[in-house]
Parts: structure tokens; sequence; C-alpha cells
């Protein structure tokens, strides 16, 4: 027989596992079809990389490095090294473009990369997959600043 507090963690369990895929499906398919429209270079992509004042060779390699994180986060048992480099990838892309948007004063241009970086971030944290990579990165030892 199960008590309230063994099913309440079932449920979390549950709930945790849910937005875990919902979170992943919507990170894996943001990067193939970002990545595709970067990759090739469809006209909005160009005129937001000219706005920025980025080389366009630059969004192909940025697009290529996205379809190949996506299709790394697509594989069910690949090793958790490609898994976190997929999600660092995206972080790292996401976080610069908001920057970018910022810096150039497209204000309203930098929600959209902010929004997809906590989707990623969120999916990452709740990879039953990468948890043992993530509670032993808790136990890493920092140095200490005091003398």
């Amino acid at each position: 027989m199960m008590n309230a507090e063994s099913n309440s963690k079932t449920g979390s369990a549950r709930t945790r596992n849910i937005i875990f895929k919902i979170t992943t499906a919507i990170t894996i398919i943001g990067m193939l079809v970002g990545g595709a429209s970067q990759f090739f270079q469809l006209a909005y992509q160009v005129d937001v990389f000219e706005q920025l004042g980025y080389p366009l060779y630059a969004m192909s390699i940025i697009g290529l490095g996205k379809i190949l994180g996506g299709i790394t986060l697509s594989i069910p048992r690949i090793p958790a090294l490609f898994k976190i480099s997929a999600y660092a990838g995206l972080f790292f892309v996401t976080i610069g473009a908001v920057i970018s948007h910022l810096a150039t004063g497209m204000y309203g241009d930098a929600l959209s990369p902010l929004i997809v970086a906590g989707i990623a971030v969120t999916s990452c944290l709740l990879n039953p997959q990468l948890k043992f990579a993530l509670e032993r990165l808790k136990s890493f030892p920092t140095p200490s600043l005091a003398k």
C-alpha cells in the first residue's frame, strides 16, 4: 500500500519527466529548424545577421552546430559528454545572441533567444541521463578566496 509521501514523490518524478520530455522536444525542434534556416541562409536569418553586423559565413557554422546538437540530443543512449556539449553550445550561442541584440539596441529581439536558453537549461537540468554529471559538478571542489 502506498502512503501519501511516496505517491507525491512518484507524481513529482512523473511531472519532472513530462517537463523534461516537452522541453527537450522544443529544444531539439528549435535546434534543427533554427539550425537549418541558418545553415541554408534563409532571408530572414540573413537580415538578422546583417543587422547584428556578423559575416554570413558565421551563420552557416552556427547553423551546422545547431543541427549537429539537435541530432545529438535526439539519440537516446549517446554518451553524456556529447549531450552536455550540445546543451552548452546552444546555451552559449543563444546567450551570445541575447548580448548581440542588446548591444545593437534590438531589445525586443533579445527575448526569443533568452527563452530558448531557458528552455534548454530546463531540459538539461531535468535530463535523467545527465543527473550523475550534474551531481558530480555540485561536489566539485571550489578554490577558497580566503587566506
